[in-house]
């Protein structure tokens, strides 16, 4: 039996202890279920991020060779986790996400380039980043 003032009205009266209790382990089973969604959809936005700056410094670079008339590189050192375009800073490819191996892209000033795929992995996707040797268009399939 639960003992409540008399003169107190209803509201005031506040929760049991055990209706605390209950209120924190729904919480708690809801954060427990919404979490790995939350870090999965994360990663997934990392995953595809990484794939549109690498493309980006990929047209960047051919832009470079065209407009400077004179080759321009674009490197991935796959050991380092990082792509960068030759003279410029290295961005770093985020952890989980993995690049097979390391490249050179040569564009040159006619627009044409050495051609190469690139190929990222997260969690059994897989995307390529291709660039066509004749044209310098670089294509993503995912």
């Amino acid at each position: 039996m639960i003992l409540v003032h008399p003169s107190l009205p209803p509201r005031a009266r506040g929760f049991t202890l055990i209706e605390m209790l209950v209120v924190l382990a729904v919480a708690a089973l809801i954060a427990s279920l919404a979490f790995p969604n939350i870090a999965r959809g994360i990663g997934l936005a990392e995953y595809r991020s990484v794939q549109t700056e690498i493309s980006g410094k990929l047209s960047e670079a051919r832009a470079i060779a065209l407009r400077s008339d004179a080759k321009q590189d674009f490197i991935i050192d796959a050991s380092r986790r990082e792509f960068r375009i030759e003279g410029q800073e290295a961005a770093t490819i985020a952890d989980g996400i993995t690049i097979e191996q390391d490249s050179v892209i040569t564009f040159f000033a006619d627009g044409t380039a050495s051609g190469n795929a690139i190929q990222l992995s997260w969690r059994g996707n897989i995307a390529r980043i291709e660039v066509d040797p004749q044209t310098g268009r670089i294509r993503r399939t995912v």
